[in-house]
């Protein structure tokens, strides 16, 4: 389901034999944009309940008491690929900000990942772009370091890309993680964040059997801003 090349992917870049997971290069950046787009446009319509189901690795059908609080796909995360100079991935923003100026974006915004240098000894960025019509794409890319580059490409692209499935609310994220992580042997809660700057609170869920990950978020109202 999240492998390169096969259906719905998480992963749009163009795998050679020297370079398992090549980031974008920069006269591609279009294409690959255009890439992440289709494959977005397929996955927020993808089947909650089934992409659950999947996603536990069973069949028994405990994944229902997560699903009966779940919303609807929040959001969809690619995998862009390693990385050896931070300029490649400055590179990448300035083009998700000329899309922005174009119009093509209503915001674009990006920063350090906070899960790659914690749980696979590498660091890694973030972007996170809003489209015209409110729906969000995440992006993800690590630097090719260390023994991260020893894990199989489909292995690497599954731990940093995800679907995000929307929570009804916010109590019921913390609820739905400890579904998972407690009814199934495989899959191991790795984060958990309470009302961010943005008055977001998520969790993430990894499959330590097959390292795909999927994201619980509900979507709150920012925080006011303080008057000094």
């Amino acid at each position: 389901m999240m492998r390169p090349g096969e259906g719905l992917r998480l992963y749009v870049g163009e795998p050679n034999e020297h370079t398992p997971l090549p980031f974008p290069q920069e006269e591609r950046f279009r294409k690959t944009w255009a890439e992440i787009r289709a494959q977005a446009s397929a996955w927020r319509t993808v089947e909650t309940d089934t992409f659950l189901a999947e996603f536990c690795g069973e069949s028994s059908g405990a994944w229902r008491g997560v699903h009966e609080l779940v919303n609807g796909v929040h959001h969809v995360a690619f995998y862009l690929g390693d990385y050896e100079q931070d300029q490649r991935v400055f590179d990448w923003f300035t083009f998700l900000k000329r899309l922005l100026a174009e119009g093509a974006l209503r915001e674009a915004t990006m920063g350090p990942s906070y899960i790659a240098p914690r749980q696979y000894g590498t660091p890694g960025w973030w972007f996170s772009v809003t489209l015209d019509d409110g729906f969000v794409i995440e992006m993800f890319c690590c630097r090719a370091y260390g023994t991260w580059t020893e894990r199989a490409p489909s292995e690497r692209v599954d731990l940093m890309s995800h679907l995000a499935l929307a929570i009804r609310s916010e109590d019921a994220v913390r609820v739905a993680l400890d579904r998972l992580a407690r009814g199934h042997a495989n899959l191991e809660a790795i984060a958990f964040t309470e009302r961010d700057s943005l008055g977001h609170t998520y969790g993430h869920v990894r499959n330590n059997r097959n390292h795909r990950v999927v994201e619980l978020v509900h979507q709150g109202l920012p925080k006011p801003t303080e008057v000094v």
